[in-house]
C-alpha cells in the first residue's frame, strides 16, 4: 500500500508505468493525464487552508485516486466507477470500491475515524442525498470537518450567459451548465445546501466557489461572480451533540440514520 501523502512523483510514475494494469506506455498516459498535472483547482485551496495533507481524509468520488495522494496519513478513497477504482488497487492507493449508498460498504469505512471529508461533484449524482451525509457525518471524528462541492443552480435563467462567460474565463474554454448535466438528479442554491448540511448534524464555517489556491483570487472570484458561480464548496464542522429536531420521525444510528420505533404522530 502507498504511503500517503505522496511526496515523490517520479517514484510514483515509476510505480505507475510499473504496476499498472495496462502496457508501460498506457500506465505511462494514465500518469500524465491523470496524477501529473496536480490536485484539481478546486481542491488546491482546501489543501493549504484547512491542513488536508495533513488529515485523514476520506475523500468520496475519488476518480483514480489523484486528488488522495495529497491527503495525509490513513487517508481513503471511495469510488463507484470500476475502471477508475481498479487503477488505483492496482498501484496500492487505499481505494474503496462500491457506491456510497450501499449499506455493504460501511464495514469498510471505519466509523468516528476521519478529520475531514472531501466529497466533490457526487451528491447531484445520488439518489438520497441525506442519507449519504448522515453516513458521512458518521465516519467522521466529532468536531471532523466536511468539504462538499456541488454545482449550482442559477437563480434566474437571466444569470446563465454571465456564468458561461465567468466559466469561459476561469477555465479557458465555454462550459455547459454544470447542474443541466444529464446525470445529475439533484440541483442545489446556497440555501438548499446549507440548509441539507445542517439538517445532517454540521455546523456551515463558509460557502465559497474555490477556483484558485491564491485566497486574493478566490475572493476576488466569488465577488465578480456572484449568483453566477457554478460550483461552490461548503466547508461544515461536524457537531457532536447534535439529534433530530423534537418531533422528527428520524433518530441516530451508528451508520447514519432510521426511524424511530416507538414515534406516535401528534395529534391533529
Amino acid at each position: 500500500m502507498i504511503d500517503l501523502p505522496v511526496t515523490d512523483m517520479n517514484d510514483f510514475r515509476r510505480l505507475c508505468r510499473e504496476q499498472g494494469p495496462f502496457s508501460p506506455d498506457e500506465n505511462e498516459r494514465v500518469f500524465q493525464t491523470i496524477y501529473a498535472p496536480g490536485p484539481r483547482r478546486a481542491l488546491r485551496l482546501p489543501l493549504a487552508r484547512y491542513g488536508l495533507g495533513q488529515a485523514r481524509v476520506l475523500d468520496v468520488g475519488c476518480d483514480y485516486g489523484q486528488g488522495l495522494i495529497h491527503f495525509g496519513p490513513g487517508s481513503l478513497g471511495v469510488e463507484v466507477h470500476a475502471a477508475a477504482a481498479d487503477f488505483a488497487q492496482t498501484i496500492g492507493l487505499p481505494v474503496v470500491r462500491g457506491d456510497l449508498l450501499d449499506r455493504g460498504i460501511a464495514d469498510q469505512i471505519p466509523a468516528e475515524t476521519f478529520d475531514a471529508v472531501w466529497c466533490y461533484a457526487v451528491l447531484e449524482h445520488l439518489s438520497a442525498p441525506h442519507t449519504a451525509l448522515m453516513f458521512l457525518r458518521s465516519r467522521l471524528k466529532n468536531g471532523g470537518q466536511l468539504l462538499l462541492g456541488l454545482p449550482m443552480m442559477p437563480l434566474s435563467r437571466v444569470f446563465e450567459p454571465y456564468a458561461r462567460l465567468i466559466s469561459r474565463l476561469v477555465h479557458g474554454r465555454t462550459m455547459p451548465m454544470s447542474y443541466t448535466s444529464a446525470d445529475h438528479v439533484g440541483a442545489f442554491t446556497p440555501k438548499t445546501v446549507r440548509f441539507m448540511v445542517e439538517r445532517a448534524g454540521f455546523e456551515v464555517t463558509g460557502q465559497a466557489a474555490m477556483v484558485s489556491a491564491r485566497p486574493l483570487v478566490n475572493r476576488a472570484y466569488n465577488l465578480l461572480a456572484g449568483p453566477a458561480r457554478d460550483v461552490v464548496v461548503t466547508v461544515a464542522r461536524k457537531r457532536p451533540d447534535w439529534h433530530y429536531p423534537p418531533g422528527s420521525t428520524r433518530t441516530l444510528t451508528a451508520d447514519g440514520w432510521g426511524f424511530k420505533t416507538d414515534y406516535t404522530a401528534p395529534p391533529t
